[in-house]
């Protein structure tokens, strides 16, 4: 079984193109809704809470897990990987910084506060092309408009093209879309970029990566089960979580709290 992990709502689309591309496979999916947004947190904060849910879904039964937050790929993956190496977690930062690459042109990067605190993107992708100009831009207003579906609301677009100035002024080529929630208005993203400029979702990029991942290491693939089951958790309020599925993940679904303890 897999695991999917995101610090609330936003990693349902995640959820919702994993079970386009991989229907029969199971998951559980736990959102920390009761300490959301991670945002605006310290590392060590991010840190602990993301190894609290992950060592809740190992004990849920994932075999893999997939950070599809994005703040928390960038604070806590490398942590929880070198902490424990018998264990298979992947995120969704790398495959973001892949698809850029693969194209010309400067790299732009709009996310969370805490997402850019880290610079994590500008690290990832001067180690892999060292002369690569990079642009981040910090969005902190964008994920409570989504929540609150205003994200194709006049007033939004308008903080949206005030927050995409400096990108364009920098010339990007290849923007990255460094939050799950940024996804659900791509085409906004699109309309003030122009055509020119290639929009990057790091969590589709994720979906098609874990595929090839897979496909390279079939001794996983093989512990994985595949039954078409899908189970979601959140850590706090069960029917605020089932609204927002049907805005994030398509459809509603059934949900369960569960009290995620020290450990």
């Amino acid at each position: 079984m897999i695991g999917i992990f995101d610090s609330g709502f936003g990693g349902l689309i995640y959820a919702k193109n994993f079970n386009k591309v991989f229907p029969k496979y199971d998951f559980i999916y736990l959102g920390d809704q009761l300490r959301v947004p991670y945002g605006g947190r310290s590392p060590a904060a991010i840190q602990q809470f993301t190894e609290e849910c992950v060592q809740t879904l190992w004990k849920l039964g994932a075999k893999l897990i997939i950070l599809a937050c994005n703040t928390a790929s960038a604070d806590a993956l490398r942590y929880l990987q070198n902490k424990y190496l018998d264990k298979k977690i992947l995120g969704v930062l790398i495959p973001g910084v892949e698809a850029a690459l693969e194209h010309s042109g400067n790299i732009g990067v709009i996310a969370t506060r805490g997402t850019i605190a880290t610079q994590a993107y500008s690290h990832e992708i001067k180690k892999k092309d060292s002369h690569r100009k990079i642009k981040e831009v910090a969005a902190p207003l964008l994920v409570p408009l989504i929540e609150e579906n205003y994200g194709n609301r006049p007033e939004t677009k308008k903080i949206l093209k005030k927050y995409l100035r400096p990108l364009k002024d920098f010339s990007v080529k290849n923007l990255i879309l460094g939050c799950t929630h940024y996804a659900y208005i791509k085409n906004s993203f699109i309309k003030v970029m122009g055509k020119n400029v290639t929009i990057i979702d790091p969590g589709w990029e994720a979906v098609l990566k874990l595929k090839d991942y897979l496909k390279r290491h079939p001794e996983i693939d093989e512990l994985l089960s595949k039954n078409s089951s899908k189970k979601f958790y959140t850590t706090d309020s069960v029917d605020l979580f089932e609204e927002k599925s049907l805005f994030f993940y398509g459809k509603k679904i059934a949900v369960e709290k569960i009290i995620i303890s020290n450990f």
